[in-house]
């Protein structure tokens, strides 16, 4: 049983990560990141920009390991999809989403407090997960070219992200890092986006030409709709 399971911590050790099954994965994050510069700024009421530092695939094990403690994470789920996905505003960023929704002085450059959300931070950073879930669906119908049936929606929020499990450990996940800065005085933070590659499976089936027109027989294969 020793060796046995020595081996077999070695090939999982190995496993490859698969690919992003989205057909153009950056186009994707870059509309991402204008979408949610367009949802956020009526939110802050000033200056918002978002750059996409980040796309890649990575075992979901590694791609949390750079998550702070504490986060505001949004676990996140589409109707009709078993796989979770997770929504992060990192400690900085929602700082200074609250503080400006609060009417904070977007040309203050305020410095971030780490310390434990309350329930004011969760409501209000729940408007601006409710920015980022938008702007990925418009993202995902723009490099599709046709609207996501079904809607996402944040299910739970909290705030350390070693105590959520929204997809296996050793799972392939999409991840998507983004900087923002806001006001004037450039305040800063980064936004998060794990998408797990089964969660990006249901949503490419749906998305796909073929999935529209397959027979009702054929319209739950994934191998004919990605074909």
């Amino acid at each position: 049983m020793g060796l046995a399971g020595n081996v077999l911590q070695r090939k999982l050790t190995r496993a490859g990560i698969a690919r992003s099954p989205l057909p153009d994965t950056d186009f994707v994050g870059q509309t991402f990141a204008r979408q949610i510069e367009k949802g956020l700024r009526p939110l802050v009421k000033t200056t918002i920009g978002a750059t996409l530092v980040e796309a890649r695939v990575a075992k979901v094990s590694e791609a949390i390991q750079g998550v702070s403690v504490p986060a505001m994470l949004g676990v996140v789920e589409i109707d009709g999809a078993k796989a979770q996905g997770l929504v992060i505003l990192e400690s900085d960023l929602a700082f200074h989403l609250t503080d400006l929704m609060l009417g904070g002085d977007p040309s203050a450059a305020a410095t971030p407090v780490a310390r434990s959300f309350t329930p004011i931070d969760h409501a209000l950073c729940r408007l601006a997960e409710d920015v980022a879930l938008t702007a990925l669906a418009e993202a995902l119908g723009a490099a599709f070219g046709r609207p996501l049936l079904g809607r996402f929606a944040v299910v739970s929020q909290q705030q350390d992200v070693t105590q959520v499990r929204f997809a296996p450990l050793h799972g392939d996940v999409l991840v998507y890092n983004l900087a923002l800065d806001m006001g004037p005085a450039a305040r800063t933070g980064a936004l998060r986006l794990f998408l797990p590659l089964a969660l990006l499976d249901v949503i490419c089936a749906r998305l796909a030409d073929k999935a529209v027109a397959a027979p009702v027989e054929e319209a739950n294969d994934l191998w004919r709709v990605q074909m």
